[in-house]
C-alpha cells in the first residue's frame, strides 16, 4: 500500500509544482490523487468505510493530541510569516518570496512522501532506521546542493526577469532540505515510533513560539528575506534539537 501512496502523492506534488499560479488546478491535483488512493483502498484492498461516532472521533483526537499539536503548531510561524509579509511588504514582496519558496516546497513535499513511505516499514523494523537515515540523508544533501547551485537557473527558466530576486530566497533556504531530513528522520520516523511524541511536541512548541517572535523582528526589517531567514532558522533549530533528543 505504501507504493500506491508514494505514487499518488508524487502525482499531487508534481501537479502543484508545475502549476504554481493556478490554485484550482493545485486543488484538483490533490483531489485526483486522493480519489485514486481511495479507489485503491476500497477496491484493491477491500477496505470497508464506515462513519465513526462522535465519541470515537473524540477519543481518537484525545489519544493523538501530541501529534495533532505537532501538525498544528508550525502554522504559528510559517503561515503567519507569509501573512505578516503581505501586510508589511505588499504583493510584490510576497510574490518574490512565494516564487523562491515553491522549489523548497517541492523538496519538502518529496521528503514527506519519502517519510510516509518508510513509516510503516520502520514501525515494524526500527532496526533498519540507519538505512533510512543514509537514503534520506543523501537525497537531502543532493537537493540542498541543487537548490544552492541552480537557484539562478531555476528562476530564469520558470519566471520572468522581475522575479530574479527569488534566487536569493532559494539560496537562503537551500539548506532547508537537510533540516527537513533531520526533522523527519529523527522526529516522525523515530521519536514517534519510540512513543516519545511528548518530546517532539515540546520541541515544536518552543521552536514555533521562537519563530513567531523572530518573524516580527526579521520580516519588518528585511521583508521577504526575513521570511526566508525565519523559516530556515526555525527548521534548523528544530532539526538539530530533534536529532539531539533522538540520540540522547
Amino acid at each position: 500500500m505504501a507504493d500506491y501512496k508514494l505514487n499518488t502523492d508524487l502525482i499531487a506534488q508534481l501537479i502543484v509544482s508545475l502549476l504554481p499560479h493556478k490554485p484550482v488546478l493545485n486543488a484538483l491535483g490533490f483531489l485526483v490523487s486522493g480519489c485514486i488512493s481511495l479507489c485503491m483502498i476500497v477496491y484493491k484492498f477491500h477496505v470497508i468505510l464506515k462513519i465513526p461516532s462522535l465519541s470515537k472521533i473524540w477519543m481518537s483526537i484525545k489519544g493523538s493530541f501530541n501529534m495533532f499539536a505537532c501538525l498544528l503548531l508550525p502554522n504559528l510561524y510559517s503561515n503567519f510569516s507569509v501573512i505578516l509579509l503581505g501586510i508589511s511588504g505588499g504583493n510584490v514582496a510576497t510574490g518574490i518570496y512565494s516564487s523562491g519558496h515553491k522549489f523548497v516546497s517541492l523538496c519538502d513535499g518529496f521528503t514527506k512522501v519519502l517519510s510516509r513511505t518508510f513509516f510503516p516499514f520502520l514501525a515494524r523494523r526500527i532496526d533498519k532506521h540507519q538505512l533510512y537515515v543514509k537514503i534520506s540523508g543523501i537525497i537531502s544533501i543532493v537537493m540542498s546542493l541543487g537548490l544552492f547551485l541552480c537557484a539562478d537557473l531555476l528562476v530564469k527558466i520558470f519566471y520572468t526577469p522581475e522575479f530574479k530576486d527569488a534566487a536569493l530566497v532559494i539560496r537562503i533556504m537551500s539548506i532547508a532540505p537537510f533540516f527537513l531530513f533531520l526533522m523527519n528522520t529523527y522526529g516522525t520516523n523515530y521519536l514517534v515510533l519510540q512513543k516519545k511524541e511528548a518530546i517532539l511536541r515540546n520541541i515544536i512548541l518552543c521552536c514555533s513560539m521562537g519563530g513567531f517572535i523572530l518573524a516580527w523582528i526579521t520580516i519588518l526589517n528585511f521583508s521577504y528575506i526575513g521570511v526566508a531567514i525565519t523559516i530556515t532558522s526555525v527548521w534548523g533549530v528544530r532539526g538539530f534539537l530533534t536529532y539531539y533528543y533522538a540520540n540522547k
